[in-house]
């Protein structure tokens, strides 16, 4: 006959068995769709409130986990060892094991090779999407282990599983395969540097290259971009000296770039270029700046000023009030960070003009951020416009909850099953106009909690970095980073860059840019706990 304590500790065993099981980040991400799917059709804000706790939950979760010593532990950060020496590939030809060490040392330069496959593809380039495979089982061949682990896998891990679905679901893959395509791309982007950049040199060439993708989307918004010449504040004869050297822009729906797209795209990177156009990029004691740490603190001393000039420049000729709002917020985030008391009296100024503007004329705000009247010339919607493409968004999401209509389907099926009467059928939507219902309406409830659940992991490691560095780098890095992110995401809210858009990857760069960080920092001093 068994013993009571034994009995006992056997209960309290099963019932830690079961605990750890409802606390994994992939049961709480399949509880918390299902309840948020449950709720769609009667009860949308409440779905959107479920799947955004769902989301942070499983991102904390996923932070949990990294902290068991069951699951994984911490991995030196040096620089690996690359020799063939290793059982595993010791009985293949030298001429092999050479090319596999260079094939896995130089991923992140394969991947940017490739990249214009993947940014503009075709039906005939789809081979080349088996090359993100290839390169991830070589590396785990030749280093024991896949990918150095962030928060960021499970979530990653559920997009990759509702993109299966999502194509499967397509009623139309040819046109689903842009998005697929650089969706894919923006993953393989995000691991190559996470496994690249684990030094702080190599790091800082990571931030050299953000700069330059913000300058680069700058020159190709500059010289391809149809203006919008009717607003109030540019006038219209300033856009007649712009050049347009682009007439035709590959991969677009129009022809030509949206104005709104270059905003949202920029909102990454003005607030990432003024935070660290405020911070002074100093070597610590002790440690040998690197070409490109040495080319950063020159620019944060004297030549910063130039690329963030360019891009808020470009930025305001866009007119784009959404993204001028994200950026506005972030800023005045940035002021509360950095000076508590000014920034403290900005926000109380800020809410009382905005409650006084919606109290004396209530459509005011509305028409501050989306515009006053819809306009088919550039394809673009005032708030009344919007609410339709949002409503009609919900139908789809209330009609298939669990994998959504496909990838990049929502026009074509909008249009099909659920009629405009406010939006001009020469308007061309490209989109639902709101990231989130973008996301579900693309993978579903269960892809939304993902991509909510990627944003939380985010900011966690943002805000770690930057109460835990001792590096001044660091800290200004992680703000950056975190406040670009949060001005797109507030941009998203009236307007979105699709999962899978060629700007997209600026995100996957600055979510990269974070986890390399954020695994810096985790090996120099203890993980805290999340708050």
């Amino acid at each position: 006959m068994r013993s009571a304590p034994s009995e006992a500790l056997k209960q309290a065993l099963s019932r830690m068995r079961w605990a750890d099981a409802l606390s994994s980040p992939a049961v709480l991400w399949i509880l918390s769709a299902l309840l948020a799917i449950s709720n769609v059709g009667d009860y949308e804000a409440a779905a959107l409130a479920i799947a955004v706790l769902g989301g942070v939950a499983v991102a904390l979760a996923a932070v949990l986990e990294l902290q068991s010593p069951s699951t994984c532990a911490i991995r030196s950060l040096e620089t690996p060892n690359l020799s063939v020496s290793g059982s595993g590939i010791r009985f293949v030809p030298a001429w092999l094991n050479r090319l596999h060490v260079w094939v896995v040392a130089n991923e992140l330069w394969l991947l940017i090779a490739a990249a214009p496959l993947f940014l503009f593809p075709r039906p005939v380039f789809t081979p080349v999407f088996i090359l993100l495979p290839v390169l991830w089982l070589l590396r785990w061949r030749l280093r024991g282990h896949l990918t150095p682990h962030t928060p960021f896998d499970w979530p990653i891990v559920f997009l990759l599983a509702m993109l299966s679905v999502s194509i499967l679901v397509s009623a139309d893959v040819k046109t689903s395969l842009p998005k697929l395509a650089g969706l894919l791309f923006g993953i393989g982007t995000f691991y190559a540097i996470v496994n690249w950049a684990h030094s702080e040199k190599r790091i800082a060439w990571v931030v050299l290259g953000l700069i330059g993708l913000g300058i680069g989307v700058g020159l190709v918004g500059l010289i391809g971009t149809k203006w919008i010449t009717t607003g109030k504040i540019i006038p219209a004869r300033v856009y007649a000296l712009l050049p347009r050297a682009i007439i035709q822009v590959p991969g677009t729906v129009q022809g030509w770039i949206h104005p709104n797209e270059v905003g949202g795209s920029l909102a990454f990177i003005v607030p990432f270029l003024v935070v660290l156009t405020l911070a002074r990029w100093n070597a610590p004691v002790g440690m040998v700046m690197g070409r490109a740490s040495r080319i950063l603190a020159f620019l944060t001393r004297r030549g910063l000023l130039i690329p963030l000039a360019f891009t808020v420049l470009i930025f305001a000729l866009t007119q784009s009030r959404s993204a001028l709002f994200g950026v506005a917020i972030s800023l005045l985030a940035f002021v509360l960070v950095r000076w508590r008391r000014l920034g403290a009296v900005l926000v109380v100024a800020t809410v009382v003009l905005l409650v006084i503007g919606i109290v004396r004329s209530p459509g005011t705000l509305q028409d501050a951020i989306a515009g006053e009247k819809s306009d088919s010339a550039v394809g673009t919607l005032d708030f009344a416009g919007r609410e339709e493409v949002w409503s009609r968004a919900l139908y789809a999401i209330q009609d298939v909850p669990y994998t959504g209509v496909g990838l990049n389907m929502f026009v074509p099926v909008s249009r099909a099953l659920y009629p405009y009467f406010l939006t001009s059928p020469d308007i061309v939507l490209g989109h639902a106009h709101e990231i989130y219902l973008q996301v579900a309406v693309d993978l579903g409830i269960p892809g939304l909690v993902a991509y909510i659940a990627l944003l939380a992991g985010f900011a966690y490691m943002v805000y770690v970095v930057y109460i835990t560095s001792r590096s001044l780098q660091s800290r200004a890095l992680a703000l950056g980073l975190g406040l670009g992110v949060l001005a797109h995401q507030i941009f998203g809210l009236t307007d979105a860059i699709t999962l899978g858009a060629k700007p997209g990857i600026i995100l996957w760069v600055m979510l990269a840019l974070g986890a390399a960080l954020w695994q810096q920092g985790r090996a120099a001093v203890p993980f805290p706990q999340p708050p």
